[in-house]
């Protein structure tokens, strides 16, 4: 007689569980699911008046974040539940995959021009049953560094880049001010951070100073200025830039 009623009591339920797991899938496979995979360079440096977005530079260490939109006729589906398969440049990221896993980090590698994140999505941790995919591609730009003259109030802006794309900057034989460099998309946490060397030359001759992103000018006295900044903890963050000096007598 208990045996008859554990039968009885185990049926209905383990019924309950095949059909239950059975249309979860069939609710799954029957959506429209819409997957983005949004990203962010989180150590490229850019200056507190920069509105845009922080590009990678060489190297960089970036987050990535799936984002699900599934419109299925069941209701609203737990997305925490769903099997994240992430491959960077075609290597399976195991401590990166598994259920709920929506977020991942990694370094832009230096011997690829382009950088492949690819996104599987499965109904379960089995992963017999692909729910969609996702691929994008994420290319690291050169670091660079802009020339701004300091105004009267020490406030920098946009309108203050003196090193302008075949443009000189027009001075007066009288003029001082200082100039500062910002060094975009650096993967540093500030202009003086230890990893940064800056090396000024003026007309040819080098300035010697190397730990400051600041150089003072005065008028008349220099024709032409390059800047070079080399991040010492990724070899590929380097680059220079000039300004050439009108100057009006």
């Amino acid at each position: 007689m208990n045996k008859i009623n554990i039968l009885k009591i185990s049926l209905p339920i383990l019924l309950f569980i095949f059909f239950f797991n059975f249309s979860f899938s069939q609710d799954l496979l029957g959506s429209n699911v819409s997957i983005n995979i949004e990203w962010q360079a989180i150590d490229s440096y850019t200056p507190t008046f920069y509105k845009g977005k922080a590009l990678p530079g060489e190297e960089s260490y970036i987050k990535a974040l799936a984002l699900l939109d599934i419109n299925s006729g069941s209701g609203k589906i737990n997305t925490d539940s769903l099997y994240y398969a992430w491959k960077y440049n075609d290597y399976y990221v195991y401590k990166a995959s598994g259920t709920g896993m929506k977020t991942i980090y990694f370094t832009l590698d230096k011997l690829q021009q382009v950088n492949t994140l690819e996104l599987d999505i499965y109904t379960d941790s089995s992963q017999s049953t692909l729910l969609g995919k996702k691929i994008i591609q994420i290319q690291p730009i050169q670091s660079l560094p802009m020339l701004y003259k300091k105004n009267d109030n020490n406030i920098i802006t946009y309108a203050n880049a003196i090193n302008k794309k075949y443009q000189d900057f027009k001075v007066n034989s009288g003029d001082s001010f200082s100039i500062v460099a910002e060094p975009y998309f650096f993967s540093i946490k500030n202009t003086m951070d230890p990893a940064l060397s800056y090396s000024w030359t003026a007309d040819g001759v080098f300035n010697g100073n190397i730990n400051s992103n600041t150089y003072s000018y005065f008028g008349g006295s220099v024709n032409n200025l390059n800047l070079k900044i080399t991040n010492n903890q990724k070899i590929l963050q380097e680059f220079d830039t000039l300004v050439n000096f009108l100057i009006s007598q």
